[in-house]
């Protein structure tokens, strides 16, 4: 056991020697801690960890929060404050992800008003799943006025951004005639 320090004085203070020590002892330990903590964080296990972290299945994890499982309710509010703050910083995927959220009602209560918003700023951009999604609304009439015409145009920008989920699409409205 190392030294102790003890009082200098009669009110106890330390000695200014001590005091001294007792800092520089103070600050080793602080740079160890932070550079255990990095040396931890850059490890081969914390690496390992995220590799295989899964990718998250919306349905099942909301079925399991709402059943009460906390890691599940954690894991989806988690997902809906981080899309969020990317989406209100312009970035389209979460804008469209985020959209996506609302419109399965994924952690947040479904409302097609939302969906609807955060689709169209990322399609906007040129994002080609949330021109397909937004093809989807207008097609099914889901929180807009069902509209073939509309929801063909977007189909076919979601093509032209080469999804091949909105060339099928607007491949199955122009043979039905729209």
């Amino acid at each position: 056991m190392g030294a102790r320090a003890r009082p200098c004085g009669p009110d106890e203070s330390l000695c200014p020697s001590e005091r001294k020590e007792t800092s520089m002892n103070l600050h080793r330990i602080a740079c160890i801690t932070a550079l255990l903590a990095a040396s931890l964080a850059f490890s081969p296990w914390a690496q390992a960890e995220e590799a295989e972290e899964p990718e998250l299945d919306f349905a099942a994890t909301q079925a399991k929060a709402q059943k009460g499982d906390a890691h599940s309710q954690y894991v989806l509010g988690m997902r809906y404050a981080w899309y969020r703050k990317a989406a209100l910083q312009g970035n389209a995927n979460a804008q469209n992800n985020l959209g996506w959220m609302y419109y399965e009602g994924l952690g947040v209560h479904r409302d097609y008003a939302q969906a609807l918003e955060w689709y169209r700023k990322a399609a906007q951009q040129g994002n080609a799943t949330a021109q397909h999604n937004l093809g989807v609304m207008y097609d099914e009439g889901k929180g807009v006025r069902q509209n073939t015409a509309t929801a063909k145009e977007w189909f076919g920008q979601a093509c032209d951004n080469g999804l091949q989920e909105g060339c099928d699409e607007y491949a199955r409205l122009n043979k039905a005639g729209f």
